[in-house]
């Protein structure tokens, strides 16, 4: 329930020193998530580098699992796997995964912003829904 607004001349010491304990309390808040973000942000950077470099190798992977040209009788086979192609290496590389990586660039961004200046509640809710979001994708991933 929202309380009558007080002018300079009604609020009392009461009200005043509720206030007072209102502004600590939010003070200590917005200091305490700056203090988690800047905690943070190096983590996010260093699993970026690491999805960055998984994706590379991946890709040197799909380039080394390549096919050998076949006839009609015989078809096609993986140079590394001598199994008819596509082997299951390059099947495996090439199944989807969740995508992490656009979670990943969106809090990365308003951690960032959170860096420079205090996030306005919608930019605050968007951090809880990315942070949820890439979680939710990065467990989806691990139980597979």
């Amino acid at each position: 329930m929202t309380q009558p607004r007080h002018t300079a001349k009604t609020i009392t010491d009461d009200a005043l020193d509720d206030l007072y304990r209102r502004v600590a309390t939010a003070e200590a808040v917005a200091e305490s998530n700056l203090a988690h973000v800047h905690a943070i942000v190096p983590d996010l950077r260093k699993a970026l580098a690491r999805a960055e470099h998984a994706e590379a190798a991946t890709l040197a992977a799909l380039l080394l699992h390549q096919e050998t040209r076949g006839d009609q009788r015989h078809p096609g086979i993986c140079v590394i796997c001598h199994t008819p192609f596509p082997c299951d290496t390059r099947r495996a590389l090439l199944t989807p995964e969740p995508d992490t990586s656009q979670h990943l660039d969106q809090l990365l961004q308003l951690l960032t912003t959170a860096q420079t200046r205090t996030l306005t509640t919608g930019e605050a809710t968007r951090l809880r829904t990315a942070l949820r979001a890439y979680d939710q994708a990065r467990r989806a991933r691990n139980r597979r």
